[in-house]
């Protein structure tokens, strides 16, 4: 035998020796990555059939997952929204019950999430996930409650003066791939990452987006200029956007820093393609509420519980093997508190009981029905709630009744009211006859539910924080009660 024939030999015995039947190619980690967006209208998406091309990149990843065309948030607002997505609770929970006699209630005293609520992060912690949350806004912070379940939170730190580089979807993702090359390469991961590009937009001149669409002509009225945080009917300069511009500028503005955000997103999931992790990873793309120009009554800005600011983008781009349709556009009813059980199903993790949530996996299924009846939303600039079915989306609010002096006056033309009007509408989504008058019938059916509702979860929430002034307490009846809705965690509360 020829000295490179028995070299050849042994190279090969070396190898055979070096495998047995049961070794497998090494593991590569499951990642679950939900980035959340503020001010992201679902209307203005190309495949909503909006007439700009803002999102070609969202709507190419349309084909790889499912597009959930009827989502509703909870709430029209910074703090609450994220809650409702990271608790699967109504968000109404974590708005603090205060005494009656507390007075004025600084933001820092009004929202906390109660430790007994349910935690999205805290469940894929206990399953070994490694999870980290990159916040792209102020209040985003740990004293709300934020930061549980979560090993890695890299709260925003605005106040001191950043460079652009830190900020957006472009900081933040940047931050999330420092985080994600630290881990072991077989490592599960969860990670949340939020993005309040588009709102800052409103603030930051950027002239290359910014006229990157043409204002269209039929929107060059300029709206009028209040000194306000808030206001209904005029542009607030607290907001700190640029005084003087059409309404159909600020949208094109809006617009070209969406298309931004599109190509911000491109880069993002392109460098998780390239190194590998693509295909084991869950996308999450989801709005939290939306922004306002004056078809709700705002400019720029957010609050209303009309569908301007309700109705959001959802797209859930499943990794490879887990058994959900591709190229999905559900007509189902959906809630922003259906993330967590919808991701916790995803990846067989048993939900928790309290969450108010319902996973929307048995309706991506073949031939899957709707899982949701009804959703709610309350919050913002107003008291009130929205209800929505299938079809309708229905509100009752008192206005401009969380704000200041000068939010009420924007409304109702002077600064003191004796008395406030409950406002009611109702639209249909889904118009046969878009002049058919609607049915009264639905609207107190709505109410009716909405009422419910929001009267269990305000008892919710007095249970789940369990303030030692609370009087009356909570009775034997209504724990109960609490138990059978599910929306408190069991063991919570007296014995019955």
């Amino acid at each position: 035998m020829s000295y490179r024939t028995l070299l050849a030999w042994s190279t090969l015995a070396v190898l055979l020796g070096a495998c047995t039947p049961g070794d497998e190619r090494p593991r590569r980690g499951r990642g679950v990555l939900v980035i959340a967006m503020d001010s992201l209208r679902v209307d203005h998406f190309g495949a909503a059939g909006y007439d700009r091309n803002t999102t070609p990149t969202i709507d190419g990843l349309l084909e790889e997952g499912v597009w959930f065309s009827q989502a509703f948030s909870a709430a029209p607002g910074i703090i609450p929204a994220h809650v409702a997505l990271l608790t699967g609770c109504d968000p109404q929970i974590a708005r603090q019950p205060l005494p009656s006699d507390f007075g004025f209630a600084s933001l820092s005293k009004l929202w906390r999430v109660p430790q007994a609520a349910p935690s999205l992060a805290a469940e894929f912690l206990a399953e070994g996930f490694r999870t980290a949350a990159f916040m792209d806004h102020a209040w985003l912070a740990p004293h709300y409650g934020f930061s549980r379940g979560f090993e890695s939170f890299q709260a925003f730190s605005g106040g001191t003066p950043l460079d652009e580089h830190d900020l957006g979807a472009g900081g933040i993702g940047r931050s999330f791939y420092h985080w994600l090359n630290s881990l072991e390469k077989d490592a599960d991961w969860f990670a949340y990452l939020t993005v309040n590009d588009l709102e800052r937009s409103i603030r930051v001149a950027n002239p290359a987006w910014d006229s990157f669409f043409e204002a269209r002509a039929e929107l060059d009225q300029i709206p009028p200029v209040v000194r306000a945080t808030h206001a209904f009917f005029a542009l607030a300069d607290g907001l700190g956007a640029m005084p003087g511009l059409s309404v159909g500028e600020y949208e094109a503005r809006y617009d070209g820093s969406l298309r931004q955000l599109d190509s911000k997103l491109k880069r993002l999931l392109a460098q998780l393609e390239a190194q590998g992790k693509r295909r084991q990873t869950t996308v999450c793309l989801i709005g939290t509420f939306g922004i306002g120009f004056g078809e709700a009554g705002l400019y720029l800005d957010h609050g209303t519980l009309e569908n301007v600011d309700l109705h959001v983008p959802w797209i859930l781009l499943p990794a490879e093997g887990l058994d959900i349709s591709r190229g999905l556009r559900s007509p189902h009813l959906a809630s922003s508190l259906d993330l967590m059980p919808t991701l916790l199903e995803l990846y067989g993790i048993e939900v928790p009981a309290g969450v108010h949530g319902v996973s929307q996996i048995p309706a991506l299924r073949k031939d899957g029905a709707a899982v949701r009846e009804f959703a709610y939303s309350a919050g913002g600039l107003s008291q009130g709630f929205a209800v929505h079915d299938g079809r309708y989306s229905f509100s009752s609010t008192l206005p401009a009744t969380r704000g200041d002096g000068a939010l009420k006056a924007s409304w109702y033309g002077v600064p003191e009211i004796t008395s406030q009007r409950r406002r009611m509408t109702l639209v249909d989504r889904q118009p046969a006859d878009p002049g058919a008058p609607l049915s009264p019938g639905i609207s107190t059916a709505l109410l009716a539910r909405g009422e419910d509702w929001y009267t269990w979860i305000q008892h919710a929430r007095d249970a789940l924080h369990n303030p030692e002034w609370l009087d009356p307490p909570l009775s034997a009846s209504e724990w109960t009660e609490l138990r059978a809705r599910d929306l408190v965690p069991p063991g919570l509360g007296p014995l019955d």
